[in-house]
């Protein structure tokens, strides 16, 4: 190289020495960074936990939790990778004889993973295969082996296949030999569509709970502790004028009602509020853009570590505590304390996974109809509450008939309301005062509106009909009611029948 070249040639050079040394000082990329490098954050913790939850009606104060102590003191279980388990008419032939011979394997090695993208796809193998292991461990559900592998005992239980001719069930394989369990996030947040393919994370729309089933089920409980029961899971004894008062009275039918709102199969539970007024599963597809965790915007989500804390919160570690009200099995003073609970790295997966998932894209995107209705959208100032392009501005609006004192901690997020009912946000554990503004985004794959689930379409939700007392609900009716109004929310009800047709049609490209 001559010397008019290495002048040339020589500023490059050293540009892209400097260029490697810097790249060296700031380690590997994210995807091949090594395990130590992504912590493992301790999300039950109580500095965190202080602020979370949000104050309820009548209650004033926040929900009580496990301390950090108490928590950390609980067993952790042990889990293992679960199969599919087939109804007898679709199972594989050999299929039971080869999951004997399988070893037990954890269901997630956390010295394997070594990147975000690491975690987000053990992430999913949780997400689809975390169970309950029962108060024994999976050992609790033994007696169900036979029973499950029976048709005709499914057939009398009216335990149905889901679409891909699998039981809304697992088998695991443990040190004890392969048993079954039931499904934990994934038996209400898998949605099965036409075509076979399923969306985690969405509502689900099969069956729930077939353990209890299986063994009976309500109609096997006594009736007092039926009652008992039902009044410890639904009380909320702060309110003057608390429904669940009437259970101490109801009659053994009207208990089984009420609890058998546990085992619908349409995307409508009770779970943390009261089956007077349950709520719909939530979507999950997005959740890292949502201000506020639940319908009634029961926890603050401000990163992957409160989405921890709901996940401990809804499958294993809720200690049902209200100020000085508390509320374990028994009824008596102290929280139950858990048999269980999951091990923070599986939780910490699990979080991880649920935080990267987003709706997937409509297949209604293209419709002709979609382009007024976005003018239509625009025109009737929808997105001044529903925002693009999360279609939510992560909002409160005030449930019907509520007053949120001036010293609320949300009081800056606070809107007006719109009318809808106060039901679930103001007479259970989970009464807020608020609803929270819900994103629109994946309407299209959704199969209840109005967050206790009330109507079942879209053509439905902007049918003026829905607010007379005579009106019939495609979705949730109401604990023994064929008929009620379906009140609030009233945009787009008096639009003419051509232009609701068009916002619904944008609405499903969402």
């Amino acid at each position: 190289m001559d010397a008019r070249t290495f002048v040339r040639v020589a500023p490059l050079l050293f540009a892209l020495l400097v260029a490697l040394w810097v790249l060296a000082l700031m380690g590997p990329p994210l995807d091949a960074q090594q395990g130590p490098s992504i912590r493992i954050p301790i999300a039950w913790n109580d500095k965190d936990l202080s602020d979370w939850a949000t104050p309820l009606v009548g209650l004033g104060l926040r929900p009580g939790f496990y301390s950090q102590t108490d928590f950390e003191r609980i067993p952790v279980a042990s889990l293992y990778r679960t199969y599919p388990m087939y109804h007898p008419d679709q199972e594989p032939a050999g299929y039971w004889e080869w999951l004997q011979k399988q070893p037990p394997t954890p269901l997630l090695d956390a010295t394997t993973l070594h990147s975000d993208r690491d975690w987000i796809e053990a992430g999913r193998i949780v997400f689809r295969e975390l169970y309950r292991p029962g108060p024994r461990g999976p050992q609790t559900f033994a007696d169900l082996i036979p029973l499950v592998r029976s048709r005709a005992e499914l057939e009398r239980t009216g335990i149905e296949p889901l679409p891909d001719g699998t039981l809304p069930l697992m088998w695991v394989v443990t040190p004890q030999g392969v048993l079954p369990v039931a499904k934990a996030c994934s038996s209400c947040h898998t949605r099965y569509l036409p075509d076979g393919t399923t969306i985690d994370g969405a509502a689900g729309n099969h069956q729930t709970f077939p353990i209890p089933r299986l063994r009976g089920g309500i109609r096997a409980a006594p009736t007092e502790k039926l009652r008992t029961d039902a009044y410890n899971a639904y009380a909320v004894p702060w309110l003057k004028d608390d429904m669940a008062g009437a259970i101490k009275s109801m009659t053994r039918a009207e208990l089984e009602e009420l609890w058998a709102v546990e085992t619908r199969n349409d995307g409508i539970m009770p779970r943390h509020g009261s089956a007077f007024f349950p709520t719909k599963v939530p979507d999950l597809n997005g959740v890292r853009d949502r201000k506020y965790l639940d319908h009634t915007a029961t926890h603050l989500n401000r990163g992957v570590e409160d989405v921890m804390r709901y996940a401990f919160l809804v499958e294993c570690c809720d200690a049902q505590i209200f100020g000085t009200y508390r509320f374990g099995p028994t009824g008596t003073a102290e929280p139950l304390t858990p048999s269980f609970r999951y091990p923070d790295d599986v939780i910490f997966a699990l979080a991880t996974y649920i935080y990267s998932l987003d709706p997937p894209a409509s297949p209604y995107r293209n419709d002709p109809l979609a382009l007024s209705g976005k003018k239509i959208f625009e025109r009737e100032g929808c997105a001044n509450c529903h925002t693009p392009p999360l279609y939510t501005n992560n909002k409160l609006t005030l449930a019907k008939g509520f007053t949120p004192p001036a010293d609320h901690p949300y009081r800056d997020d606070i809107m007006p309301s719109v009318g809808t009912d106060p039901g679930r946000a103001m007479q259970t554990r989970v009464g807020t005062g608020f609803y929270k503004v819900p994103s629109l985004r994946g309407l299209w794959y959704r199969n209840l509106f109005g967050h206790q689930g009330d109507v079942a379409k879209l053509e439905d939700w902007f049918d003026r009909a829905r607010l007379r007392d005579d009106y019939v609900p495609s979705g949730w009716k109401g604990l023994k009611q064929t008929h009620r109004a379906v009140r609030g929310h009233e945009f787009g009800l008096t639009l003419p029948a051509t232009e609701k047709d068009a916002l619904i049609a944008f609405l499903k490209t969402l």
